[in-house]
């Protein structure tokens, strides 16, 4: 297998202290990555730095004309031959493996491998991106900041290793929003967090492998959960510093109107037309 052995280009976030970090392809980036970093530039941009890891397929060329340049920004990436996804195996007989189609809204193997791969591949490079002393909270492309936060709190949320809980059921945590920690306890976590996610990825794999993995890992550890207003799934206002649109819900209109803010004046009037469009003029 190759998806362990490749080469990570460009820059790592080194001499940062604070960081936020995240994953996606160029398309997501579109669609959700680049809103994500322009409001968390704008809320936070003076106290914390944010790290992109990008995910490129054959053909598929790193350009900072696509992305955004700002010395609050670096960018990691790695590029992918044509019969990456080949190497992967799919679980077909794991109790959960339905959900995965459904959730991806797709039927076939090699983009649901795809999509398995890139919702995974953020846990398997941690321990290559940080070091021992930076504070990294990890949160998803497709989310949206919503607030200046206070830096004695980033710090204290990110200093051990942790992650956000399912309100409904605490015994779940959401991949969405974890922090690997800091010094000896954070290195041991990045380390094991890499190891057991490249070990997976050897078997046969399904969708929420990564929160199967992160449970196994999390249950043997004391902490302080990541309290639910740093990185919330819902898009209703109530003093969140990150929300995250799951489902159809990041392409509604709730969403589109947290993003506005950073729309190009093209994107505006696309968004304008829509909403005219779907409801009439107003």
């Amino acid at each position: 297998m190759i998806f362990d052995k490749q080469i990570i280009q460009g820059d790592k976030p080194e001499n940062k202290q604070c960081i936020i970090y995240y994953s996606c392809d160029p398309q997501y980036w579109a669609e959700h990555g680049q809103y994500l970093a322009r409001s968390t530039l704008y809320y936070n941009g003076k106290q914390s730095h944010i790290h992109v890891h990008m995910i490129y397929e054959e053909g598929q060329e790193h350009s900072m004309k696509h992305l955004i340049k700002n010395p609050s920004i670096t960018y990691t990436f790695e590029r992918h031959p044509k019969d990456f996804y080949d190497q992967f195996e799919l679980n077909k007989k794991h109790p959960v493996f339905a959900r995965g189609p459904e959730i991806c809204q797709t039927k076939n193997d090699n983009d649901l491998k795809r999509k398995i791969y890139l919702s995974s591949a953020r846990f398997m490079l941690m321990n290559k991106l940080f070091d021992h002393y930076q504070h990294v909270l990890q949160i998803d492309a497709d989310g949206i900041c919503r607030n200046t936060f206070a830096i004695h709190d980033f710090k204290r949320i990110t200093r051990q290793p942790c992650a956000m809980r399912k309100p409904k059921d605490p015994s779940v945590y959401i991949a969405s929003c974890i922090s690997p920690g800091i010094g000896s306890a954070g290195s041991e976590f990045k380390t094991e967090l890499a190891n057991k996610m490249i070990d997976a990825f050897k078997k046969p794999i399904y969708w929420f492998i990564d929160q199967h993995v992160l449970k196994d890992i999390l249950d043997t550890r004391n902490f302080e959960s990541i309290p639910y207003h740093w990185n919330s799934w819902g898009l209703k206002s109530g003093g969140e510093v990150f929300s995250t649109a799951k489902g159809k819900k990041k392409y509604g209109h709730r969403y589109k109107n947290l993003k506005y803010t950073w729309f190009t004046d093209k994107e505006k009037l696309k968004y304008h037309k829509e909403r005219n469009k779907n409801y009439g003029k107003s």
